[in-house]
């Protein structure tokens, strides 16, 4: 698992970036399955422009999955910030490329908040000030935000998800002792 907060900015061809892995998938034959995973920690990721086209940001793994065989998430939590600043196509709370033929997520948590942009407004004093968007994690949006492709829907069908099985939380689990 991850506890800590990370910071990424890639200008490579290709980035693939994830709060416990990067990249995770199989070739010619096999099933992958992860276990368990926990990433508990912020997330930022600093554009670069253009180089951005082959990005893809998880909060669990950055790419997970191949077009022939058979990828399982069982078990998990992401709770964080997830700070990814105009890459709303390629970003998911679990996985930014979620490609395989056949896929399932169970047994998931999430909770925190997704952060695409920021805005300037007036504070309290009346002096301007730039703060981050934050759209909070909710059992209405998880469908939304948890799975991202390169694209404009979530790349996952509501039975490959799993809903009944994945679920918001709203208190930052324990971080274990070192």
């Amino acid at each position: 698992g991850n506890y800590a907060d990370q910071t990424w900015g890639g200008t490579a061809q290709k980035y693939y970036a994830g709060g416990v892995i990067g990249y995770c998938r199989t070739k010619e034959s096999g099933v992958a399955k992860l276990e368990n995973l926990k990433n508990i920690a912020n997330l930022t990721f600093t554009s670069m422009g253009d180089s951005d086209a082959n990005t893809y940001l998880g909060g669990i793994c950055g790419t997970f999955g191949s077009e022939q065989n058979p990828h399982h998430l069982d078990g998990g939590v992401f709770y964080g910030d997830f700070k990814a600043m105009d890459m709303e196509k390629k970003v998911g709370l679990a996985f930014g490329n979620f490609r395989t033929a056949t896929r399932f997520v169970e047994n998931v948590q999430f909770g925190g908040n997704m952060i695409f942009k920021t805005e300037t407004g007036i504070d309290a004093g009346g002096e301007e000030e730039t703060y981050d968007v934050k759209i909070p994690i909710t059992a209405e949006n998880l469908y939304m935000y948890a799975y991202k492709y390169n694209g404009e829907n979530p790349s996952v069908t509501t039975e490959e998800l799993a809903n009944e099985n994945c679920t918001v939380i709203t208190t930052k689990p324990a971080v274990p002792a070192q």
